[in-house]
């Protein structure tokens, strides 16, 4: 009850929220991930593509870290450490541009770790 009575009270303190009008990117538009191309991606400025595809590896991290505490740990350094994921993503990406995006971070994740 007493979380209930801050956040009423915070609540009216900020005032309402509002709602802003959705920004639309001015590369990839307003596509949805899973319907974006690799061409979409390899559009993008480099660090922006590189976020893009960090945050694809770190959800599939989260996604098996309960279960699989060793698969996580797997992706994150195939991605960040001296194993050149994202190099090898971007390769495929440009090999493949016509392919889903995310199938294509799949994929090549499939590769540098067992048992994705």
């Amino acid at each position: 009850m007493r979380l209930l009575s801050t956040i009423a009270i915070f609540s009216l303190l900020i005032g309402p929220a509002q709602a802003q009008e959705p920004v639309r990117h001015p590369v990839i538009g307003d596509k949805p991930a899973r319907e974006l191309l690799n061409s979409d991606l390899l559009a993008l400025p480099d660090r922006e593509r590189q976020a893009w595809v960090h945050g694809a590896v770190t959800m599939m991290a989260q996604t098996v870290a309960k279960d699989q505490p060793e698969l996580s740990g797997c992706l994150s350094d195939w991605f960040t450490g001296d194993h050149n994921g994202q190099q090898r993503v971007k390769e495929v990406m440009e090999l493949h541009p016509s392919t889903q995006a995310t199938a294509t971070v799949y994929a090549v994740a499939r590769f540098g770790c067992d048992g994705l």
